[in-house]
């Protein structure tokens, strides 16, 4: 899955990019949730094109298990929602719909 979103992971803080709300997706290609979760996120990035940063890391791969410590996910897929100016404003764990995200992200524009 292609990266939008240029974001920085150091070795304690994940730095959302500005100007743009951002959805970070941490899924799992192993579970059938993780794969409605990728169905979801393609298409609400196809609704908001350029109106939003998407960011999509796999929960097994290494470089996650530092936001899943950060934010404290249990389980995947789980979902962080930052604002315009970076700041986490919602953690989701579970399934949401392609319009609940779309929602979610709309009020990060505000």
């Amino acid at each position: 899955m292609p990266i939008e979103a240029s974001a920085t992971l150091s070795e304690e803080t994940y730095t959302f990019p500005k100007g743009k709300p951002t959805w970070l997706l941490v899924r799992s290609e192993r579970t059938k949730d993780g794969k409605t979760m990728d169905k979801t996120f393609a298409q609400v990035r196809a609704t908001l094109k350029n109106t939003a940063h998407f960011r999509s890391v796999n929960w097994e791969d290494k470089a996650a298990k530092p936001i899943i410590d950060e934010f404290s996910l249990s389980k995947p897929p789980a979902s962080v929602i930052a604002d315009k100016q970076g700041h986490v404003i919602r953690k989701l764990e579970g399934v949401r719909t392609p319009s609940q995200m779309v929602e979610f992200l709309k009020q990060a524009m505000r």
